[in-house]
């Protein structure tokens, strides 16, 4: 294709005619011609040109769009669209892309992707590298910024792979300023580049060919062989004693320390050759290029050795002889202020200066007692000014990017927000900010002393509020230890303060080097508040469930007195307000004997762990044994039955319940993971706002209905379903899928990954679910459309598919079903034998090879473990539960993550969770329905959390205040959906589907689920009759049940037998209703013909029901409570509601937990051919709110009938 034909492309699309996209128009009303740059004829097309407000722009066109140009195109985007959402300042800022299907079936249509600035670069402006040259204080934050933004992009699995000068955009900040921003540009040679390399087994010269021509064919391109690592230059000029290596993020370093080195010392004044043809020559010029710069930094004393050595580090001639890009980083950060100084000439041996406030120090300092005398008095300025130089003598210097705001409830945001140096002393946190004198009118001055830091606000580092500061200066890169301090009052005499600060050291280099390039913004930082919160709050409900003891006495046959002692239970609250508040609510945390003895109620055979004391806290490592519960004698005192194997229990010591070591643990892995997922940008930004720019679709076309004639015969895609199987594809690096009950989101999620991997064999996909059902029942499907498993469930061997189901050990059980055969325990074994057998086939062969064949046969048997590891890090396609989902299970690492990670029922899942898996991954896609059952105990959790906002402690209280944004946040999945989801940005799309047809109902029963749970929205308000339309449709009929008795429910689908006249149906705490039961039982009993025993199921919200449902002679496979039934279907459902009393005036206190709508419409929506509701009719249309429409869309749609009635029959 023509430049000529690109044109009219870009005009028609972008210009002022077509206006599709922007419109962008050449600056200056030049021709699109003078604008544009071929990169790869017929290929890679660059445009540079202007918005409607003239602010420059560059659009890239891609075409060839089923090979190299779709290729291309889908890693800049990759790249571009992670970098928005890191927000980093030197990384490009992506404005608009897409794909356009113009009509032309030769290209298969076109992609594009249009970017902020970028018209320069360092090499395309003359005089750049000498402007900063002279420059050298910004030359170091130029180093420092493309150092982190190159750190970025290695942690996501990336390498640039053309770095040089003419791939760093330059642009100025502003008019007003010579200062500049510098970007990383150019990403798309970086899958270009990768791909032809990984080609060179198959044609090395030609691959050479083709690499060296695309690098050289850039502007001023020969120069770029300046920048190219060793092991580049040998690739592409190799010589004749060795091959070509594949180059690594190593090289990226190379090139960022040539770049740099110009900075420092000057343009490197070396021609290139003449004959880029002539091999040796090239070689020869190389290494005397390489020699100078590193002969240059070993001699050269002006400039900081600090800065030399590191500059030569990455300039090792092997990748292994450099550091990573993270490292530079780090080693940046340790020396910036020396170097900064040095570069700036404001070096002193004099003490930092900080400025403290009397007054605003007596409800702190001195009211704790850290001071004895008044700091409004001279004893006391002195004595503040000691006690704070003592506390700062070894202090940390750490940028906080929102002051103190997350920390303080008290005083103004802005205030606190504008305290952004942080020294971490021994006792406290000095929240502090560059110092500005006032006048004698009390107005501050607009400049700061650059040598003094004002103390603003001040946090204990005993308090729980310290915590998150701890944790933040864990993690922090970049930190500085300014000693010494020296503390004076802010308020001493101007003349007085000038003498004070004249010769002292400067702040600002310091205060430089600790701000992150990247800052936090006030969003991640309440969502990480709020995930750190939930996580204590978890950590506190474990820790409810110890309690302190004290061995009194031991009778005869093991038995064991215990008595609480709440002396030693207090002192553990003391310091943990959390705890303590928790703690005192007896609802929450039963007296000692109760809560044991409430175990026992729930399982007899309950065990209960009794650890040592340590120090006051509990120590399993010291001692562990277990016990059961014999007999409660009051509150304070039990009696314990040791368990076989217990030693003798120590004297004071802690019981807790055994089962809780589970719970543990799965509480530590979230803790664990909370960091991956903080600190994941890209990630958080797309959990909070997600956005996306479709990919290209016609390599995914044939996706939606490849698996048609398979085995099994799947689904029907109908409604939106084809549609969101094809999205799913095309939409990085985020997805999320609501699937309403019958949907099809199983289906749907099969479908994408089987033709993801179809088409892509070398990607990794994890995929994870909170349960093991959902997962196995998402798997199996998964793996019966990849060809994995046959119709009988049994395992197919795939030359390249490898599927991992990963179990915790714990649980890694011989397991008969279709998955266990994919477990390691099982997997390793089998193809261990396929080995072997393999390799005892060839020891007939004579060809030299027989004796390693025997030594490898011998060392087999022992090789398991290696087995596993390797089947582990070589597995395609990894099944786990998000639990389960960790790093040392998966065996990944940071250069290793998955491509894509699919989490199902993610709407069930913590924010903790959820990260296990989600944070093994480079892209995301969810799938769940926020409107079932939420996570565990999610009301319990917010109910707590608007307690602490009435709690006068500030540790509790300042969450509690944030109850509505933690919420959002708590809430992950479903905040996605719902209306307070602000607009995408610009023209990007919001990478989120809700699924609108089911197919699992019969009609009757969608409707009713439909009408009540998914309200269409606009549509109008229900004041009784007949309930609007939804927005879930039910188009496929389905098969009728076929049962002819009882009478009255022959041809219906949905019931209700009305209890209301049965005078034996009353409710009992807690909470079961035999007179309910029976009907329920003979209601089963009657039906006719009798359905199959996997066919039909019994639900009831509660455990004590189901139990009696039991006892009455139904079988237990056939019962269920709600919680345990989400994601499974039946047939034939049964609902037994139980309650049917009024207790009160509150709905809960008339039915319970069934107020929540989330739990009845998952009762609701489990059958696909018959639903019969058991309950008091006239009772729930009482309660109101949803339930009244549940009763109205029962007789809209079904019927309701007297039990006493059809049990007559």
């Amino acid at each position: 294709m023509t430049g000529e034909l690109v044109d009219q492309i870009v005009d028609r699309y972008f210009g002022r005619t077509g206006r599709l996209h922007g419109p962008y128009t050449a600056p200056g009303g030049a021709s699109l011609s003078t604008v544009r740059t071929e990169i790869i004829p017929s290929t890679l097309y660059r445009y540079e040109l202007v918005d409607g407000d003239s602010r420059a722009l560059i659009l890239q066109i891609y075409l060839n769009i089923a090979a190299l140009g779709g290729l291309m195109w889908e890693q800049e985007i990759r790249v571009l669209l992670r970098a928005n959402g890191l927000r980093h300042p030197a990384l490009p800022e992506i404005v608009d892309g897409g794909y356009e299907d113009d009509g032309d079936a030769s290209r298969n249509g076109f992609a594009f992707v249009v970017t902020r600035g970028g018209l320069n670069t360092l090499a395309s402006v003359a005089g750049s590298t000498g402007f900063l040259h002279e420059r050298p204080a910004e030359a170091l934050r130029h180093f420092s910024m493309l150092a982190s933004a190159l750190a970025i992009l290695h942690d996501h699995g990336l390498i640039h792979r053309n770095l040089w000068t003419g791939s760093i955009t330059v642009e100025p900040v502003s008019e007003e300023t010579d200062e500049l921003v510098l970007r990383l540009s150019r990403f798309e040679m970086s899958t270009l580049v990768a791909n032809l390399l990984r080609a060179a087994t198959l044609d090395a010269s030609s691959t050479n060919d083709q690499v060296r021509e695309l690098l050289l064919d850039q502007r001023d391109g020969s120069r770029a062989l300046l920048y190219a690592s060793p092991e580049r230059i040998d690739f592409l000029f190799p010589p004749a004693d060795r091959g070509g290596f594949l180059d690594d993020q190593r090289s990226d370093v190379y090139s960022l320390g040539v770049v740099v080195w110009e900075w420092f010392f000057g343009p490197l004044s070396v021609e290139v050759p003449a004959h880029l043809g002539d091999t040796d020559e090239v070689q020869v010029w190389a290494r005397a290029a390489r020699e100078r710069m590193r002969t240059r930094l070993r001699e050269e004393r002006s400039i900081p050795r600090a800065l030399c050595d590191l500059l030569l580090w990455m300039l090792g001639e092997q990748p292994g002889d450099r550091p990573e890009s993270s490292m530079v980083v780090t080693r940046l950060a340790e020396h910036y202020a020396v170097l900064a100084n040095h570069f700036t000439a404001r070096v002193s041996d004099r003490p930092f200066l900080v400025a403290y406030m009397p007054k605003e120090s007596i409800p702190t300092i001195y009211e704790w007692g850290w001071i004895r005398s008044s700091p409004m008095t001279p004893e006391g300025r002195a004595e503040l000014a000691a006690f704070l130089e003592h506390d700062l003598r070894a202090a940390i210097l750490v940028h906080a990017p929102h002051g103190s705001d997350p920390y303080i409830d008290a005083g103004t945001h802005v205030g606190k927000r504008e305290a952004q140096q942080l020294l971490v002393g021994e006792r406290a946190a000095w929240f502090c900010q560059p110092f500005r004198p006032t006048n004698a009118l009390g107005i501050a001055s607009a400049t700061p002393i650059d040598e003094v830091l004002l103390i603003k606000y001040v946090v204990p580092l005993e308090s729980h509020r310290a915590r998150r500061i701890q944790a933040q200066l864990d993690r922090s890169r970049f930190r500085q230890r300014p000693t010494p301090i020296q503390a004076i009052a802010y308020d001493i005499h101007p003349r007085e303060l000038e003498s004070q600060r004249s010769g002292r050291p400067s702040w600002r280099p310091l205060i430089e080097s600790v701000r992150s390039p990247v800052e936090r913004t006030s969003d991640e930082m309440l969502y990480e508040q709020a995930i750190e919160w939930l996580l204590e709050y978890q950590g506190v409900e474990l820790r409810a469930r110890e309690y302190a003891y004290s061995r009194v006495e031991t009778s005869g046959g093991g038995q064991i007195k215990l008595v609480f002692d709440d002396l030693r239970d207090l002192a553990r609250q003391h310091g943990q307000p959390m705890l303590a508040k928790f703690a005192s609510s007896v609802r929450r945390r039963p007296p000692f004997a109760r809560f044991f003895e409430s175990l026992s109620l729930q399982d007899g055979n309950a065990l209960i762990e009794a650890v040592a004391d340590d120090r006051g806290v509990p120590a399993d490592r010291v001692f562990s044994g277990n016990v059961r519960f014999v007999r409660f004698d009051n509150d304070t005192t039990l009696v314990v039955q040791a368990v076989a194997g217990t030693g003798r229990l120590p004297e004071r010591g802690w019981l807790r319940p055994a089962d809780d070591f589970g719970t543990r643990i799965a509480l530590q892995r979230q803790l664990a993971a909370r960091w991956e997922l903080l600190d994941n940008r890209t990630l958080l930004d797309q959990l909070r706002n997600p956005v996306t720019i479709r990919g290209v679709p016609t390599r995914w076309q044939q996706a939606i209905h490849a698996f048609d004639n398979g085995d099994p015969k799947p689904r029907p895609l109908g409604g939106s379903s084809a549609e969101t199987v094809l999205e799913m594809l095309v939409s990085q690096p985020f997805y999320a899928v609501q699937g309403p009950p019958g949907t099809g989101k199983t289906e749907i999620a099969s479908r994408a990954v089987a033709a993801y991997l179809t088409a892509d064999h070398g990607s990794r996909v994890l995929i994870s679910a909170q349960a093991n059902f959902a997962l196995d029942n998402l798997a199996e499907r998964l793996l019966r459309y990849l060809g994995a498993l046959d119709e009988h469930g049994r395992m197919v061997v795939k030359q390249d598919l490898l599927p991992v189901r990963i179990v915790s050990p714990s649980t890694d059980t011989v397991d008969a079903t279709p998955m266990g055969q994919f477990k390691l325990s099982q997997l390793t074994p089998q193809r261990r034998k396929m080995i072997a057998d393999a390799v005892k086939q060839d020891l007939s062969r004579d060809d030299g090879w027989t004796a390693v064949r025997e030594r490898y046969l011998a060392a087999l048997p022992a090789a398991l473990p290696e087995l596993d590891d390797r089947f582990l890090r070589g597995a395609n396609l990894v099944f786990a539960t998000c639990l389960a989902a960790t790093r040392g299970a998966l065996a990944t690492t940071d250069s290793s993550l998955f491509d894509w990670v699919v989490v199902e029922e993610a709407a069930k899942a913590w924010p903790g969770e959820l990260a296990i898996p989600l944070s093994q991954g480079l892209r995301w896609t969810l799938l769940g329905d926020h409107k079932q059952l939420p996570a565990h105990r999610r009301d319990d959790v917010l109910g707590f959390l608007g307690e602490c906002a009435l709690d006068p402690n500030p540790d509790l209280n300042v969450h509690g205040r944030r109850q509505a944004e933690y919420e959002r946040v708590f809430s992950l999945f479903g905040a996605l959906f719902d209306d307070e989801m602000p607009a995408a940005r610009g023209p990007l799309n919001r990478p989120l589907r809700t699924l609108d047809s089911q197919f699992r109902m019969r009609p009757a029963i969608g409707e009713l689920v439909s009408r009540v749970f998914y309200p269409a929205a606009g549509g109008p308000e229900w004041t009784g009759g007949h309930l609007p339309p939804g927005k879930v449709s039910s188009p496929v009929d389905g098969d009728p049940h076929r049962f002819v008795s009882p009478e009255a429910i022959r041809g219906r689908d949905l019931v209700w037998l009305d209890t209301a006249k049965v005078a034996a149906c009353q409710d009992v705490e807690a909470w079961s209703n035999e007179g309910e039961a029976r009907i329920v039982a003979d209601f089963v009993r009657r039906l006719r013909p009798a359905p199959a025993p996997d066919g039909l199921t019994v639900l009831t919200p509660y455990r004590e029901q189901k139990d009696l449902l039991h006892r009455l002679g139904l079988p237990m496979e056939q019962l269920s409570t709600v919680p345990a039934f989400q994601g499974r279907e039946s047939d034939v459902v049964v609902l037994s509601l139980v309650r049917d009393r009024l207790r009160g005036d509150s709905p809960i206190s008339n039915i319970g937990y069934l107020i929540q709508p989330e739990l009845a419409n998952v009762m609701m929506s489990r059958a696909r051919k018959l639903l019969v509701i058991v309950g008091n009719f006239d009772h729930f249309v009482g309660v109101g709110d949803f339930w009244a429409r549940v009763c109205a869309g029962v007789e809209q749609f079904g019927v309701r009938l007297d039990a006493a009635e059809v049990m007559a029959e």
